[in-house]
């Protein structure tokens, strides 16, 4: 079996059926968005999708919580290395700190307020709740240093420092 994943999370890769006749396919949506799956038999082995193979297609959405005005944000890598601090009591799931407390932003993550970024060697976006009680957010793409963030109640402004 082939598959190809297009989207948010491009990727590809390849596996042999169990006795089931079935094949598990894995992949992570570091990236939110729609990923699209197409599975497809190889039967010649020739590594490309022909007519009269049987194939199937997905689609996946990868949806981050909608961030609450001051509680939580969400950050996202776009390029480089991006480091976040998790405020004290937090924490991190199965991902270990390094001395200084700081993890890898290796997928898109919905952190709490006072999280500090380490952005000086990449480019992350973050995106934080305008109203109370809304779905609505507001976005930015951020670089070339570090900072805390901090968002009073009530208040559509993300403090930065």
């Amino acid at each position: 079996m082939r598959w190809t994943i297009t989207g948010a999370n491009p990727g590809s890769g390849s596996g042999t059926t169990d006795a089931n006749g079935q094949v598990k396919i894995a992949w992570d949506g570091v990236h939110d968005g729609s990923d699209s799956l197409r599975v497809f038999w190889d039967k010649n082995a020739n590594g490309a999708f022909d007519f009269g193979e049987p194939a199937a297609n997905a689609t996946v959405n990868w949806v981050l919580p909608v961030p609450v005005i001051a509680k939580t944000v969400n950050v996202e890598p776009i390029d480089g290395v991006v480091l976040i601090k998790l405020p004290k009591g937090t924490l991190a799931g199965k991902v270990s700190a390094a001395a200084n407390g700081f993890i890898p932003l290796d997928e898109a993550k919905n952190v709490p307020i006072g999280t500090i970024v380490d952005a000086s060697k990449g480019t992350m976006e973050l995106t934080t709740a305008v109203k109370k009680g809304s779905a609505k957010t507001q976005s930015g793409q951020f670089f070339d240093g570090e900072f805390q963030m901090d968002q009073a109640k009530n208040s559509p402004f993300m403090e930065l420092t």
